[in-house]
């Protein structure tokens, strides 16, 4: 019993600092539904499925209350294994939210919650001090077993699919061992529930605290994961009212660009764009084309403008660019008030530090 505690205790410790943490620093996490799905993690894998699968065991306790933590461990471990899932879905896919899979989901959970209530579904045994639980219901436990090895495999798709579209090259290794410790998790929780082995027991619950240790950890030092790892930016450019190009950086090569390496017509319509819209009280935001969908951001007074092109508009680019600007704008009031007649952009040069502190997960070379 006092192992079980620790277990518990460690555990929940573990999941509280990560909710805190997730709700303190919740501007490193958007779009909110990424801050949802991390705290619905945190709750069901980290509190709820280790305080009931850690208690069912515990001979001490009564017969009938161990087989009732015992199903609800089961009900909550798919429910985390499939958040766990959708997150990373989410993560890697957000332009790409697949409802289908999630009513899958919906249907196989209940599916298994139907049948796993049914008094005769499971048996309980006890041996010494220990409660060990058979499936009488053998539909049910393939049916389990399935859903399991369909979360795994998914995640595996998913993540070598868009493995090579990660822009930060440091995030990749995070992604490699999010998915083999949480696989590895899943494929011991099915050996233990399949043959009841003790081994697979204590290695589920070593896994269940390396991986809320290994959760915590990306939370506060790489929260840069959570950011929409398939959203691509292809060039950042600033101009100022005159028509002048203030400073042009290239997220595909992770360096400057020249204005001479622009196309002239590209420069032309920007200009024109930004000519027509910068003095105006309804000012353009967003233009949406086929592949690309074109941001700007002003600043009337100072009279610069900020044009960024993705593959998409999210609100994690959308929140960068307005930090972005205004930490621009702090560094570079004095010189923007100043500029008159001939410009000299060569002031702006550290502008690439501001890049790399806002847009860093974008970049593919981390050189600049």
């Amino acid at each position: 019993m006092l192992d079980s505690i620790l277990i518990i205790s460690i555990s929940i410790i573990i999941s509280i600092v990560q909710i805190f943490y997730i709700i303190i620093h919740r501007e490193n996490y958007r779009p909110s539904i990424i801050i949802f799905f991390l705290i619905l993690s945190s709750l069901l894998n980290g509190i709820f499925y280790s305080t009931t699968f850690n208690l069912s065991i515990e001979g001490d306790i009564n017969k009938d209350f161990a087989l009732s933590l015992w199903k609800t461990s089961i009900v909550v471990g798919i429910l985390s294994f499939g958040t766990l899932n959708m997150l990373e879905m989410l993560i890697l896919e957000y332009n790409k939210i697949r409802y289908g899979i999630a009513f899958i989901y919906a249907f196989v959970n209940g599916l298994i919650i139907s049948i796993l209530y049914d008094p005769n579904s499971i048996v309980v045994i006890q041996a010494g001090n220990i409660y060990y639980y058979v499936f009488q219901n053998v539909n049910l436990l393939i049916l389990i077993i399935f859903f399991c090895i369909a979360i795994v495999l998914l995640m595996w798709y998913i993540g070598i699919k868009n493995y090579s579209k990660i822009r930060n090259k440091e995030l990749k290794p995070i992604l490699s061992l999010f998915l083999i410790s949480y696989s590895f998790y899943i494929l011991v929780y099915i050996g233990y529930i399949t043959t009841n082995f003790f081994f697979f027991r204590t290695l589920h619950l070593f896994c269940l605290i390396i991986n809320g240790i290994f959760s915590l950890y990306i939370i506060i030092s790489k929260p840069n994961f959570f950011t929409i790892l398939d959203n691509k930016i292809y060039d950042f450019i600033i101009f100022h009212k005159s028509g002048i190009l203030l400073y042009s950086f290239s997220f595909e090569t992770g360096k400057e660009t020249e204005e001479s390496l622009l196309k002239g017509s590209i420069l032309i319509g920007i200009n024109h764009i930004l000519n027509s819209l910068i003095n105006k009280k309804d000012q353009l935001n967003l233009i949406k084309m086929k592949e690309r969908d074109i941001i700007f951001e002003y600043n009337n007074e100072l009279g610069i403008a900020i044009l960024l092109i993705t593959n998409y508009k999210n609100i994690v680019i959308e929140k960068a660019v307005k930090n972005f600007m205004d930490k621009f704008i702090e560094e570079n009031k004095e010189k923007l008030y100043n500029l008159n007649g001939l410009i000299d952009i060569s002031e702006f040069r550290d502008t690439k530090d501001i890049i790399k502190e806002y847009f860093s997960p974008f970049i593919v070379s981390n050189n600049i």
